[in-house]
């Protein structure tokens, strides 16, 4: 008997790892949060001369602390189980103790011959095989590879969700947007088997969807209108960018080119001066970086850079290259070497300015034509202008020592007021906030612990070693933004379409198949369905880089279309939904909030938002910097967004933090949010709106009934209407007894409806 339950333990055992283990997606990731720190890359950091993150370090020389096949011989495993507190590792004082599950991987990693393996990012894509699943319930590819997922953990999806909450979701999803009445009705209404597929279609060549993505793409790209200096200078031309992004999403430019263009679209073959300006524009996705101190490049090159290449990393690659500026990345395969490649791309570009006589932006106007308009008193404006220049260094040396600027300001204001009297005559002459070539292009010498003054050796301009290590061709001319743009957006870099395409999952669902969207390396979420972000990367590419096809592909799936329903026993198998067995009900986004109540009132202007209107500007200083809110009815997408001081009312919903790229917002629920739909005059202004629209439909119980449909997008309840109708009444009386003459009883019920959670929540 007892040999019988024996063999039943092994045979469960056996059963229960039945599948090696896999070395990037199991082993690496204990590995780099309990190892690496002091048996990794950086050589300062390492402890014992002994290296865990490569195969030759853990597993070669005389002694391998690593023996192949043989946990029970290897010093690696013995310490991760030792009692004795002076060789158990991780020590004691760490506080980072490795659980029994993950030590029995590791010990079957080792026993099953300690495979060693790249992280799973770097590997290249590969067409996976479409898994035999889910019959009777998937409709297409997507929903196999969910339904393998499902199977083998024993979870069956919920229902499909209802048609009113299916178009509302597809339509926030698109446009950032709510349905109307008659487009719900409508889809309720349409039998035919392309229905939903008629909808997304139509959504899709709405203007209102390259608002809507544009934002996303904009949080990523950290999208401001000034400067981030300390004087926060503005930067009047900004929404050019941002616009230019808006109508590329829209237009459906292939995403190849959409990175391309933002990298090195000056630099680009163009058809016409008009093309030519357009790719410029793009370059704003470099142009915005954050600037430092007091906005000259002098002072603020290592920084600037360092947000330019963490951004461009974050957003295409989902790597913080930021991480290996002064040292070696601890936990990536990036060396400093790897930065400084990069980093010399951006040294050789020349980043634009919009200070007081230190004006690089660029005209988009031909050369020639330039030279004509402005040819009137040339010579004079450029001596003035370079005068200007040196006066206006000394002005903010005198600042930063907090000595007196009195004198060298009024010189400033004589001679600002002498520029301004030689230009009057000149046209207004359009400008974009955009990069160039400098003049020669050099790669740049390694900064020792990241100080811009303390020079080791130079590195050759190239890419991450990690990913091939090319570096530009010695003949390479300028700065070889060029080249490192192909390469990004090459269909061979395996980061970069991985990174697209879950980024669009995540929009869509709320949580990316790698739920570190911004964050591919070992120190983010390992995937949930690695063949799935596989299978979708190479279809992108298939689909020729259109990210409306991929949006088609995701929501004409059953995955997309499950109701937000729960399932007891699919909560204690999948407690964080990973497996997507159903849709994740969430809030409304800071826009989408805004948007909503003032288009559904009407007050919303749709039409495409240009230059804000901003003052003319003096000398900033950082004791008076630049402070400013402009009221608009256009889009959220269209505020100013400020980087040294955050729009009020995109702190209480959680808005994008625009020094920084945002991959993933959060999502607070605050007591702060619900004050904001009772005082805000802003939604007292909405619902004013919204109720006059109503206002003549009859009686109380029509105008509650209009009131739904104009809000909810649907009749109401008998109920609903007897509550409401009951609720003007009572508002009615108690305005009367409090001789409140200025009460309105439906607006305050339009308020009410814009506070409910059927209009706050997408199902």
């Amino acid at each position: 008997m007892k040999k019988i339950l024996l063999s039943i333990v092994s045979l469960s055992s056996l059963t229960a790892h039945a599948e090696p283990v896999n070395f990037s997606r199991e082993v690496l990731p204990i590995l780099s949060e309990h190892c690496m720190h002091c048996h990794g890359p950086d050589h300062k950091a390492r402890k014992a001369k002994l290296r865990l993150d490569t195969e030759v370090g853990a597993t070669g020389g005389a002694e391998p602390v690593i023996v192949r096949g043989k946990s029970d011989a290897s010093e690696f495993i013995l310490r991760l189980t030792s009692t004795d507190p002076n060789e158990v590792m991780p020590p004691p004082k760490e506080k980072t103790k490795l659980t029994a599950k993950q030590i029995d991987t590791l010990k079957r990693w080792v026993d099953e011959g300690a495979k060693w393996g790249g992280h799973w990012a770097f590997e290249p894509v590969k067409k996976p095989t479409v898994p035999d699943a889910g019959k009777g319930w998937a409709v297409n590819d997507i929903d196999r590879f969910i339904a393998a997922g499902h199977e083998k953990e024993g979870i069956k999806p919920v229902a499909d969700a209802d048609r009113r909450s299916l178009i509302r979701r597809a339509t926030f999803d698109l446009t950032g947007l709510p349905p109307t009445a008659r487009e719900v009705e409508a889809f309720v209404a349409d039998k035919s088997a392309d229905a939903f597929a008629k909808v997304v279609n139509r959504l899709l060549d709405s203007k209102a969807y390259g608002e809507r993505w544009g934002r996303h793409w904009l949080d990523l790209a950290r999208y401001a209108d000034t400067a981030g200096d300390n004087p926060d200078y503005p930067i009047p031309q900004a929404w050019r960018y941002r616009n230019w992004v808006i109508d590329a999403l829209n237009a459906d430019i292939p995403y190849d080119e959409f990175l391309r263009q933002q990298i090195a679209g000056d630099l680009l073959l163009a058809a016409s001066d008009t093309e030519h300006h357009q790719k410029t524009i793009a370059t704003g996705f470099i142009a915005l970086s954050r600037r430092f101190g007091g906005g000259q490049k002098e002072k603020i090159g290592n920084q600037t850079i360092e947000d330019t290449l963490n951004t461009l990393g974050q957003a295409t690659m989902g790597l913080s290259l930021s991480c290996a500026r002064c040292h070696d990345h601890k936990f990536d395969p990036i060396p400093t070497r790897d930065y400084y490649a990069l980093y010399g791309f951006f040294d050789s570009t020349q980043y634009p300015s919009t200070r007081t006589a230190m004006d690089t932006v660029v005209k988009l106007i031909d050369p020639a034509k330039l030279n004509a308009l402005t040819s009137k008193n040339g010579d004079a404006i450029a001596t003035l202008t370079q005068k200007i220049g040196k006066l206006s260094q000394r002005f903010d040396m005198l600042v930063m020592k907090n000595q007196p600027t009195m004198m060298v300001e009024k010189e400033l204001d004589a001679l600002q007021a002498e520029l301004a009297e030689l230009k009057k005559d000149w046209p207004e002459i359009p400008e974009a906030y955009a990069v160039q070539d400098e003049k020669f292009g050099k790669d740049t010498a390694i900064q020792i612990r990241g100080e811009q003054f303390k020079k080791g050796e130079i590195v050759p301009r190239g890419f991450l070693t990690v990913l091939g290590g090319q570096k530009l061709p010695p003949n390479t001319k300028g700065s070889g933004r060029l080249e490192l743009a192909n390469w990004i957006a090459s269909k061979d870099n395996p980061l970069t379409t991985r990174v697209i395409v879950n980024r669009l999952w995540h929009y869509h669902f709320g949580q990316g198949i790698v739920p570190t969207t911004s964050d591919f390396g070992s120190r983010g979420t390992i995937p949930s369905h690695p063949e799935l972000l596989d299978w979708l990367a190479d279809r992108l590419v298939a689909e020729k880089w259109s990210l409306k096809q991929m949006h088609r592909l995701i929501m004409l799936s059953c995955t997309y279309q499950l109701s937000a329903a729960a399932s007891p026993d699919n909560l204690l198998k999948d407690p964080d939904q990973r497996l997507v067995w159903r849709y994740d009900r969430h809030r409304l986004n800071a826009e989408e909030t805004r948007d909503a109540m003032m288009f559904v009132s009407g007050a919303l202007d749709t039409t495409q938002a240009m230059a804000h209107p901003f003052p003319k500007i003096g000398r900033l200083t950082e004791h008076a910097p630049f402070r400013g809110d402009f009221e608009t009815k256009h889009r959220g997408v269209y505020m100013m967004q400020q980087r040294n001081r955050r729009n009020p009312y995109f702190e209480v919903f959680d808005g994008a933090n625009v020094n920084a790229c945002t991959g993933e917002r959060g999502s607070s629920i605050t007591s702060v949010q619900a004050l904001y739909q009772v005082n805000s005059p802003e939604v007292a202004e909405w619902s004013r709106t919204a109720a006059a629209k109503v206002k003549s439909a009859g009686n109380a119980e029509a105008q509650v009934t209009q009131l739904y449909r104009l809000i909810l997008a649907r009749d109401a309840s008998a109920e609903e209407i007897a509550s409401g109708t009951a609720y003007l009444k009572r508002f009615e009386s108690l305005a009367v007894t409090e001789k409140a003459t200025f009460a309105q009883p439906l607006a305050s019920l339009a308020r009410a409806l814009f506070a409910s959670n059927e209009f706050m929540f997408i199902e």
